[in-house]
């Protein structure tokens, strides 16, 4: 399953001048959400003739999946697209009452709705925080509480998620 390298890219001229550094907060699998009873997917190529779930395209799952369409030379003419969903349940939750086939959603939200997943992307998510700040008691009491036993536990209970890396420095301005 690839993995997205976007954060750096993202922040590295904007930041470039602040006193900012880039942390490792957690990673997520997003892809293929669809039932049980369907053809089985086996990557963005299976969604021609298909009734797709998509995300409004202000939201950065719509960029995502487009993005990777591009990469795949999918061509967005050939899906069947159902009303735009505005959140990943909604999203999700049009896929479990049979509205349509399948959606680009994240593993946590199939599994919660008894849905189907078929891996696309891990995403990895990070902290933009001043350098200072990232010293100071707040931030550190958070970082503490991100590397307990009770949080990792609960990130691997949704499905998808993974908090091992957490606080890595990713970039330092």
């Amino acid at each position: 399953m690839p993995s997205g390298e976007w954060n750096v890219p993202a922040v590295s001229k904007p930041a470039a001048t602040q006193n900012a550094v880039l942390i490792s907060f957690a990673k997520r699998r997003r892809g293929l959400v669809y039932h049980a009873d369907a053809e089985i997917p086996t990557g963005l190529s299976d969604l021609k003739g298909r009734k797709f779930v998509p995300r409004q395209p202000e939201s950065g799952t719509d960029a995502l999946f487009r993005e990777l369409a591009g990469k795949s030379d999918i061509d967005m003419s050939q899906l069947e697209f159902t009303n735009v969903a505005r959140t990943e349940d909604e999203a999700v939750e049009a896929v479990r009452r049979g509205e349509a086939d399948v959606t680009f959603g994240l593993e946590a939200a199939a599994r919660s709705y008894g849905l189907e997943y078929f891996p696309i992307i891990e995403e990895e998510f990070a902290l933009l925080v001043d350098r200072k700040a990232w010293f100071e008691e707040p931030l550190q009491i958070f970082a503490a509480f991100c590397r307990t036993k009770q949080f990792a536990d609960r990130a691997q209970a949704y499905s998808g998620y993974n908090v091992e890396e957490f606080g890595n420095v990713i970039w330092n301005a």
